[in-house]
């Protein structure tokens, strides 16, 4: 009951002030926006807490000149009794001590967490940001016979750890939208997508944007060597198969089963029609297909505009990934088209 009242009371204090903010941003000073963070932050820990985590971190810092809010040492920890068919398995697990019960524990630990462009002390032009560095999750917990083998197999040890940036920025005024993300795992890969889009029109039955800019590149340590290896033990495909398969036309030759031959003529028919309205989509694929052969740097890239709306997702919605590659992927290289 406590922790509920400590929620209550600082998730208030958050949306009294939040609300007071919107209003009139210039009724807040430094001090008091501060205090809105901190106790955003709060409401998040007692929640996390009151759902059996053990939340903790080393300091909260606000750094106005920056406009910069720091937390460090994020720890989130949570001990379980493993359900069945579990991933983690008590037997193989050494108690603390002998008053310690066997029990599996989730520990997920990031070294900073920094929120930026949040105007505490003047107004900024720049994005809104938040970036998580050094996340770290523990893998020891996935102790079982099975994921034993997998960790073996990935080259993993008992922990994984990445980075994540997400930069967001709206101009009111233009209603333009641009986002960035950075997303990083250690010795898998590393993935960058940006965009912009214009003339963002909704309401309760229609979306509609227009997709100015789009951006992506991947840059292969060895996920795609890995997601085959399991693939294949598995008894699936490896990915660049997939990728034939699914985005290329398939050959009809050999197949003798009616509803099979129509599902591929239908396919081979979409294909055809995205070929028609995206001159550059064979070439692009025969590219990405390329990569996943030899997997190394990948870009994804367009500077033409194109139009999102309650069509396109339909669209999206009944044939898949090939129609949203044409559209966001202009160009698809081996180099950075910067």
């Amino acid at each position: 009951m406590e922790s509920l009242f400590f929620l209550s009371k600082s998730f208030w204090i958050f949306l009294f002030q939040g609300l007071i903010s919107f209003f009139n941003p210039d009724a807040l000073n430094e001090d008091a926006k501060i205090k809105l963070f901190e106790s955003g932050i709060d409401s998040g820990v007692i929640y996390l807490r009151s759902l059996g985590f053990n939340v903790t971190y080393d300091d909260f810092y606000a750094d106005i000149d920056e406009d910069t809010i720091l937390i460090t040492n994020l720890s989130l920890k949570r001990e379980f009794e493993p359900g069945y068919d579990s991933f983690c398995n008590i037997e193989n697990l050494e108690p603390r001590s002998i008053w310690h019960p066997k029990l599996c524990e989730f520990i997920l630990t990031i070294d900073e967490i920094s929120i930026k462009g949040i105007e505490l002390g003047y107004k900024s032009d720049d994005p809104v940001s938040i970036e998580f560095k050094g996340i770290n999750h523990d893998l020891s917990i996935y102790n079982t016979t099975e994921f034993k083998t997998v960790k073996k197999l990935l080259d993993l040890e008992n922990n994984i750890s990445g980075d994540f940036r997400l930069d967001l920025k709206y101009e009111f005024s233009k209603n333009i939208l641009s986002s960035n993300i950075d997303f990083s795992i250690n010795d898998f890969g590393e993935m960058y997508l940006s965009f912009i889009s214009n003339n963002i029109v909704y309401n309760d039955d229609n979306f509609s944007m227009n997709l100015d800019k789009f951006k992506f590149t991947f840059e292969d340590q060895s996920f795609i060597e890995k997601f085959n290896t399991l693939s294949d033990i598995e008894g699936g495909k490896a990915l660049n198969d997939i990728a034939k398969d699914g985005l290329l036309k398939r050959s009809t030759l050999n197949v003798n089963d009616v509803e099979e031959l129509e599902n591929i003529n239908s396919h081979n028919d979409f294909i055809n029609s995205i070929e028609y309205y995206y001159p550059n989509y064979n070439s692009n694929i025969n590219n990405l297909i390329k990569f996943l052969e030899e997997p190394d740097y990948l870009d994804c890239s367009s500077s033409q505009d194109h139009l999102i709306n309650n069509t396109f997702i339909n669209d999206v919605d009944t044939y898949g990934f090939p129609l949203i590659l044409a559209a966001v992927c202009e160009k698809i290289s081996f180099v950075d088209e910067n």
